[in-house]
């Protein structure tokens, strides 16, 4: 294809956008090079550039809408009679019907929306309907605007014009809405807000999770195998998700065991921001221990709430004496930015960086003045905003204990949030022979946030009754100026008749199995002690230290567990050493040391080299390369050598590798590996299965929730924001890792297409609830691609910019540069008209017929207009 050629293209492509009006948010057009323009092209050009910047915004301004008119006397060269730019004079007009537009308010993006236009007395100048519902959903608080909009009267579309000062604006070459409302009508929503409306339940669907790998592994002779198979299965009807999680274990020895893990069901609760589910669950883990159970438990899902309130953080409380700006810092990053009006200020929407870190509050007045005060920043788990509250609920018979008793448990937890230095929680739980009541509270100051809470256990073991407390304080904070970071630091005491959940649930099964004289055989804790602390040294190191100890009132072991280490960043790679000990409560230590380097190949490949060391006298040195292969870095690889040691007198060295390959349907791996004593090989697969209105399509691995994309004929277009994933033979692929309660962009890739499908847009907004199956269709148009090459009659060019239509008045394409036309047609052979002018009944035909087609290939005609 020659440059006139590709100019001709890229010029079709761009007028069918300017005069279409349809929901577009990217075109698939072609891009040229090297191209030599003659003046009359340059103007041309630079006329329907004029046209496009003018043509895309309108107002409800009430004044006329913006005509462009251009003197062809501007035009000069061979051809300038013939251009006809009267398509162009009225701008772009928006024809009825329903457009998907990004709506902005006041300059906040609220997303995509399909959005109603309605005709008015000017064909072509449709205007917007906006509900009271869509304005709703805009933020607006509707009970505040005049009457004379028309809230109440029921209507389907409000009088927006009857908002004082209130505009909107509509640009169809980037396809959005802009609206501006005056504050006062405005809902004061937190940042990130998304309303329980726009949530969608998704389709009706049932799906297959799998994970299935095959273990061969031959040693002295002597081999075995294996094969496991995890199934994680659902079915959404409605706003219920049905859920059930299987597993197949089967080696030769064996034989096949299959277990079925957990069923369950589910759905939301948005009055209450929180998630009720109906089988096999668990207890909340927050304040007591967590517990498998099949009954019923309700609790709070913070993913409901906006990203500015999902997290702990403290309200920002000030006087600004004049219209003032506010800037909050964390560890020196602006984190945050607004301005406010003279009076009292509150900022209650932040959403900092990190849970720890002192904010530092600047105040900048209209004079330039400043003044700076600091709120201390440091949260625990459990730390909860002002006014931000956190329960659950959870009743039913526990599962899986070791003798296979069902105790019936009942558990009950509540968090508020009072203040910015003070949140509260308390909790029940219990079963037949076990009652446990707590208290706490978490303080945020200065020094760090302080975590503290008393609970008190009654357990009944038979023949022995058990009554007693535990105390549990933590610590969190950082330490900006000496860069250290104390994320955890806690410490718990227990008298000597308390047992925790867990531990009581252990014991009465161990009771009831063996007898009453077994109850003080079991261990009960007197002490555990935790901290996690990383130092930053300078910008390229850092030493981290983990540790936790634990000992009983009826045992003298304890339990030790003990990491350190040092990271350095070079600019040739990266070095790390790491310490570890562990100590069990029988007297058994173990310790060892750890030194590695690592060389960067490129971007996609490293060498690894480490070496490592036991107290036992085991030793281990393993160097290993692994790498990703390709521009969708589809295939990553690696290989090892290793030589082990476990004592003086034995030694082996093994050479091992492994791959992994993903695709659309799933994801392939494989190892294997060999040495003196044995050989192993392993393969595997994963993916899933999902049927649904459209289909049946196969993916890879899925998260929590999911989109099924749709475009039919779109066979080999790239899913932009899911790795490796292209639509299949159907024009259908599964998006796994969409985000619930959030907006979500779903785009797709032209490249790769056939030239005889055109998407008419590429990215599509869904809002999805937790466990949706989110069906985004998109709009596809099929046909053959030709390129024409046309004249007159007379062998004068035809007008540029005339409208090309089928024989059934459908508009295929348009007139470029020196009469070419790219048209899209559904025929082997027929008749294309071409409009000569705006008057009637003026127009010539061009026969086609399509020689021998291929899908990647556009047909050429040289064809005269008759």
């Amino acid at each position: 294809m020659g440059p006139g050629e590709i100019f001709a293209l890229m010029c079709n492509e761009q007028e069918l956008s300017m005069n279409k009006s349809i929901s577009k948010s990217k075109r698939h057009c072609r891009i040229c090079h090297d191209l030599q323009l003659s003046p009359l092209k340059i103007a041309v050009t630079m006329a329907a550039s004029l046209c496009h910047i003018f043509s895309p915004v309108f107002a409800d301004s009430g004044d006329e809408l913006l005509i462009a008119n251009f003197d062809k006397s501007m035009l000069w060269g061979q051809g300038a009679r013939a251009i006809d730019l009267t398509r162009y004079a009225a701008g772009n007009p928006i024809d009825a019907g329903v457009q998907t537009l990004d709506v902005t308010v006041n300059t906040l993006s609220f997303g995509q929306f399909d959005i109603k236009f309605n005709e008015v007395d000017r064909p072509g100048r449709a205007t917007p309907c906006f509900s009271a519902a869509l304005l709703d959903s805009f933020g607006v608080n509707t009970d505040k605007l005049p009457a004379a909009v028309g809230v109440s009267d029921g209507g389907v579309c409000v009088d927006f014009s009857k908002i004082p000062n209130a505009s909107y604006e509509v640009n169809t070459g980037d396809q959005s809405l802009m609206l501006s409302i005056p504050q006062i009508y405005m809902r004061n929503n937190p940042r990130g807000y998304v309303g329980p409306e726009r949530w969608n339940n998704g389709v009706t669907a049932g799906f297959i999770d799998y994970t299935v790998n095959g273990y061969q592994n031959s040693r002295n002779g002597q081999s075995s195998q294996n094969i496991y198979a995890g199934f994680n299965m659902g079915l959404n009807l409605g706003a219920w998700r049905l859920r059930q999680r299987s597993t197949l274990n089967w080696d030769d020895e064996n034989g096949s065991k299959v277990d079925a893990i957990s069923t369950y069901i589910q759905r939301d609760i948005d009055a209450l921001r929180a998630q009720l589910t109906l089988g096999d669950t668990f207890s909340d883990g927050d304040l007591f221990d967590s517990v498998s159970i099949r009954g019923a438990r309700i609790a709070s899902d913070n993913r409901m709430l906006p990203d500015s309130q999902s997290n702990y953080a403290p309200v920002v409380r000030g006087i600004a004496t004049t219209n003032a700006r506010v800037t909050v810092r964390q560890r020196g990053y602006v984190i945050y930015e607004t301005t406010v009006s003279p009076g009292n200020f509150e900022i209650s929407d932040l959403n900092p960086g990190s849970n720890n870190g002192d904010l530092d509050v600047t105040v900048t007045e209209a004079n330039g003045e400043e003044k700076h005060f600091v709120v201390p920043f440091s949260s625990v788990a459990r730390s909860l905003r002002p006014g931000v509250s956190r329960f659950t609920a959870s009743a039913g018979l526990v599962r899986n204990l070791q003798y296979n008793s069902n105790p019936h448990l009942v558990q009950a937890t509540w968090q508020r949030g009072l203040t910015n230095i003070m949140t509260v929680y308390g909790g029940v739980t219990g079963f037949e022979d076990y009652k446990a009541a707590l208290l706490g509270v978490v303080l945020g100051t200065q020094w760090g946030a302080v975590g503290l809470d008393v609970t008190q256990a009654n357990t009944d073991l038979g023949k022995e009754k058990f009554s007693g407390q535990s105390v549990r304080v933590s610590y969190n904070k950082i330490l900006t100026d000496v860069g250290t970071d104390v994320t955890l630091a806690a410490y718990r005491y227990s008298t000597d008749g308390y047992f925790g959940l867990s531990d009581a649930l252990s014991a009465t099964d161990q009771v009831k199995a063996q007898g009453d004289e077994t109850a003080n055989s079991i261990r009960r804790l007197r002490t555990r002690s935790e901290v996690i602390v990383n130092q930053r040294l300078t910008d390229s190191d850092y030493v981290y230290i983990s540790g936790s100890r634990q000992d009983y009132w009826n045992d003298s072991g304890y339990d030790t567990q003990l990491q350190a280490g040092y990271t350095r960043s070079w600019s040739w790679g990266n070095t790390n050493i790491s310490v570890a000990r562990t100590q069990d409560p029988y007297g058994k230590d173990d310790n060892r040391v750890m030194v590695s380097f690592s060389l960067p190949f490129g971007t996609r490949s490293y060498l690894t080299t480490s070496a490592s060391q036991g107290s036992d006298g085991n030793s281990n040195l393993q160097t290993s390369f692994n790498s990703t292969v390709g521009e969708d870095q589809r295939l990553s690889y690696g290989i090892s050598a290793s030589y082990d040691r476990a004592d003086a007198q034995s030694s082996s060295k093994s050479l091992s590798s492994n791959a992994q390959y993903r695709t659309s349907f799933g994801t392939l791996n494989g190892s294997l590996s060999k040495s003196a004593d044995y050989h192993q090989i392993s393969a595997g697969i994963s993916g899933s299965v999902v049927a649904h209105p459209e289909g049946v399509t196969f993916g890879q691995s899925l998260g929590d929730t999911i989109g099924i994309i749709s475009a039919p004929g779109a066979k080999g277009a790239q899913v932009l924001n899911a790795q490796n994933v292209e639509l299949d033979g159907s024009g259908q692929a599964v998006v796994p890792y969409l985000t619930a309660y959030r907006r979500n962009e779903v785009s797709l890739d032209p490249i790769g297409l056939s030239d005889d499908v055109e998407l008419k847009n590429t990215s599509q907004e869904v809002i999805p609830r937790s466990g949706a199956v989110m069906l985004v269709k998109y709009d596809t148009v099929s046909g053959h691609a030709v390129l024409i090459k046309s004249r007159r009659q007379d062998g004068s060019p035809l007008p540029f910019g005339a409208s090309v239509f089928d024989k059934l008045g459908q508009e295929v394409g348009a007139v470029g540069q020196g009469g070419q036309i790219f048209a899209r047609v559904n025929d082997e052979s027929g008749d294309l008209f071409v409009s000569l002018s705006d008057k009637k009944n003026s127009l010539c035909v061009i026969p086609y017929r399509l020689a021998t087609h291929s899908e990647k290939n556009i047909s050429r005609i040289d064809a005269v207009c008759r």
